[in-house]
């Protein structure tokens, strides 16, 4: 019996001891060059963090800030909701086409940006690009140009930092020019406008001042030397500790007649916070998607690693940015199809609602012309009345009544619309009948 006990609490004592012996994690020796999270060298905690340096890592893809400056550059998830072919246009800046993107060129260079699934130009993921076309048969050789502007309540950000413009390029089968030249702007005052930003670039889209304080943080040239051909560039600048707005441009200058394709295509276009690219910031040059440098080389020898790929945002969430600079009511299709709730404020004026699918960026203003609206077959529900002209107000009978003076967040917009007699205080409403009457809410820089 003693023998016996003698031996279990040897095997309890020998079972402890096992149990206390120390887990060895798996061990590494050192910190490798593309490490991203803390190492514990040789399985042991020390008092210092070991990280890998973040120059080591300049130029690779997903490091620094993944916002995206930008509403509406990847042409999949643009609304266009002013349509898919974009207004033809020559010197004044238009919003004819994709949303938040004016364009505008010159004198007999009339140009448009359209929707575009040619297969060739479509980088993998997307099935639309931005065609900027030069129209076939034109002989002017203006600069030919698209533009965003970034409000002053995002641009504040990127002060003092490097910023990255990034985008997929394909050249028209007839692309005249020698490349594209991608603009990033600065200026020191506060939302000053596409049109002021377009005549501080190269005195076009018929404005009389560009903004204050306005200045190219780069003017990046990137010769495109063949045509039909696809190329994934980036630009590179280093943003002002002044800047209080900024914005992107591309463009080009063509030569001799436009041929049927006289076009480059773009998708993917993407303004990011790239604190990693010190090394890479340019005025003049900007960089191919195979690594070098067009021009001459920075005088460090190092190359730009990696262009990166387009850093998707949900459909979602882009529709909700590009809604808070502009939202298109376009008639319906079929009559009984009430849009809008509103009254009959006075016998001839019949108020209605409109709820935004996302608060406006500012207070908007009534988008529309003399015929959008009165010459459809657009009705005031239920009295099928047709919308007069207000008299004295070169209105088509349209007015933004609420959201002029309305304090932000701006959510809805009411309009009135001007009609023969009718009781005050009944319900009213717009009722479609297959037209093309439309008004948008504007509120974009």
């Amino acid at each position: 019996m003693n023998k016996l006990l003698r031996f279990t609490a040897v095997l309890l004592a020998s079972t402890a001891l096992a149990s206390a012996q120390p887990y060895q994690p798996p061990q590494i020796q050192s910190i490798g060059p593309a490490d991203l999270f803390q190492d514990v060298v040789n399985g042991v905690g020390q008092a210092q963090s070991y990280y890998a340096s973040i120059s080591s890592l300049a130029g690779s893809v997903g490091i620094g800030f993944q916002n995206d400056f930008l509403i509406g550059g990847r042409a999949d998830d643009n609304l266009w909701q002013v349509g898919t072919t974009g207004a033809s246009v020559t010197g004044t800046l238009t919003y004819g086409g994709p949303d938040m993107w004016a364009y505008w060129s010159g004198t007999s260079t009339a140009m448009t940006i359209t929707k575009s699934s040619t297969a060739a130009a479509l980088p993998v993921g997307s099935a639309n690009t931005f065609r900027m076309q030069r129209t076939a048969a034109q002989t002017g050789v203006i600069q030919m140009c698209m533009a965003q502007e970034i409000s002053s309540k995002n641009s504040y950000y990127l002060q003092g930092k490097i910023a990255e413009l990034d985008f997929n390029v394909y050249t028209g089968a007839n692309f005249s020019g020698t490349g594209v030249t991608a603009y990033i702007v600065t200026g020191t005052s506060t939302d000053e406008g596409t049109v002021n930003l377009a005549f501080g670039l190269n005195a076009g889209g018929g404005g009389s001042s560009g903004w204050t304080g306005q200045a190219n943080a780069t003017a990046a040239i990137i010769p495109l030397s063949t045509v039909s051909a696809a190329y994934r560039v980036a630009a590179v600048a280093s943003i002002p500790v002044t800047a209080t707005e900024v914005a992107v441009a591309l463009c080009y200058t063509p030569v001799g007649t436009a041929g049927t394709t006289d076009a480059l295509y773009f998708d993917n276009i993407e303004l990011r916070e790239k604190g990693t690219l010190s090394l890479f910031v340019n005025a003049t040059a900007g960089y191919v998607m195979n690594g070098s440098v067009i021009s001459t080389p920075l005088n460090n020898g190092t190359q730009y690693a990696t262009i990166p790929g387009y850093y998707r945002r949900l459909a979602e969430d882009e529709a909700k940015a590009q809604y808070a600079y502009y939202y298109r009511v376009n008639e319906g299709a079929t009559a009984g199809n009430i849009q809008g709730t509103g009254y009959y404020d006075t016998t001839t004026h019949c108020s209605i609602n409109f709820t935004f699918p996302q608060p406006m960026y500012k207070t908007p203003t009534l988008d529309e012309t003399t015929t959008s609206i009165s010459t459809t077959t657009w009705k005031i529900a239920p009295t099928s009345v047709t919308p007069v002209v207000l008299a004295g107000t070169g209105s088509s009978g349209a007015i933004l009544q609420v959201g002029s003076t309305a304090a932000a967040p701006f959510t809805m917009g009411s309009v009135s619309f001007i009609t023969t007699t009718e009781t005050q205080w009944i319900s009213c409403g717009l009722d479609a009948a297959a037209g093309s009457g439309w008004f948008g809410f504007n509120a974009r820089l």
